[in-house]
């Protein structure tokens, strides 16, 4: 007989930081569990001034086109356990959000239904619950929760001395502490709470021009925005990542690339590619396939690049005559 499932429902952002707190102190029911998420998680804007009428600017929806690359990367990484792996046309349309426009303003809603409801579909089993639940609900309150956006008004008008009327209540402090927690748990988050404030910072430099805009309760007039609006987003950095690892994977389907995927050097998971030029040797390739099927660890010389510490993309370069040390 199968398990029964218990579907938790997460109504609210209230229920969301509840839950979440239990996910984080292993608080979860036993067995397998489905989150059933209502649509409270749609974010409202709203830009008052003359460039805003009925109309969304260019930079406004490059602010819609990065959060909806941050919903592909969080897919990625539950899916897959990487959040640089090319998603086909069909997972990205069920994933898309719409940008809702009201009449005679410029009120927008991102509605992330579609999405959401793609990142939740499916039962977890137990041993898989904490780390689902985790990622999946931080996630969505990083990039729409209120306390999440608030937090960021409060801490850049802070640092820039913006004179914004804001403070946080206790409850909002506590959860932000929940928040701490998660990421200890699952690294992941903290580059979600990355993308989040890069989502939040846009939509800041957007009110630069506006009268005035409003999100999460709370107004910031144009010349607040500019005080508080930081520079673009981190860039990536060309690193060299040359060292130990044990390789996990192998994808050979991509007739001109060879894909491996790496463990080691003090990183993540990621995936590393190598063209039909370096691997043509069949010492090369014998190298690999030895180290694969014995497990164990190579030496590589990789270049790539990293965002904020983890790597999204990386290629190697050389494949040196032996296995590391201490094999």
């Amino acid at each position: 007989m199968a398990n029964a499932v218990t579907k938790i429902p997460v109504l609210s952002e209230e229920e969301a930081w509840s839950l979440l707190e239990k996910a984080v102190s292993n608080g979860l029911p036993k067995g397998t569990i489905q989150l059933n998420i209502g649509d409270w998680y749609n974010r409202h804007i709203k830009f008052e001034g003359e460039r805003y009428n009925s109309t969304i600017t260019p930079d406004l929806m490059q602010v819609f086109i990065d959060l909806q690359k941050t919903i592909y990367r969080t897919y990625s990484k539950l899916t897959y356990n990487e959040t640089n792996h090319r998603l086909s046309d069909d997972e990205k349309k069920s994933l898309e959000i719409f940008v809702k426009v009201e009449p005679g303003s410029s009120d927008f809603t991102a509605m992330l239904n579609k999405a959401v409801e793609t990142l939740t579909k499916g039962a977890v089993n137990e041993m898989q619950a904490h780390h689902y639940v985790i990622i999946i609900v931080a996630s969505i309150l990083c990039l729409t929760g209120t306390v999440m956006w608030r937090a960021f008004l409060k801490h850049r008008s802070e640092i820039k001395q913006a004179d914004l009327d804001l403070a946080l209540s206790q409850e909002e402090s506590h959860r932000l502490e929940i928040l701490g927690n998660a990421i200890k748990r699952e690294p992941y988050v903290g580059i979600v709470q990355k993308d989040s404030e890069e989502f939040h910072n846009a939509v800041i430099k957007c009110g630069k021009t506006t009268d005035r805009f409003i999100v999460a309760d709370q107004y910031v007039n144009g010349e607040q925005a500019g005080i508080m609006a930081r520079n673009s987003r981190s860039q990536s950095e060309e690193v060299t990542l040359n060292g130990e690892y044990r390789i996990t994977k192998v994808d050979s389907k991509d007739p001109d690339v060879f894909k491996v995927y790496l463990v080691g050097n003090g990183l993540k998971e990621f995936s590393a590619t190598l063209d039909r030029q370096t691997i043509i040797s069949g010492k090369n390739l014998a190298i690999i396939q030895a180290a694969e099927w014995g497990q164990k660890p190579i030496r590589l010389m990789i270049d790539g690049k990293t965002v904020r510490g983890e790597v999204t993309s990386a290629r190697i370069v050389d494949v040196p005559d032996r296995f590391a040390s201490g094999t």
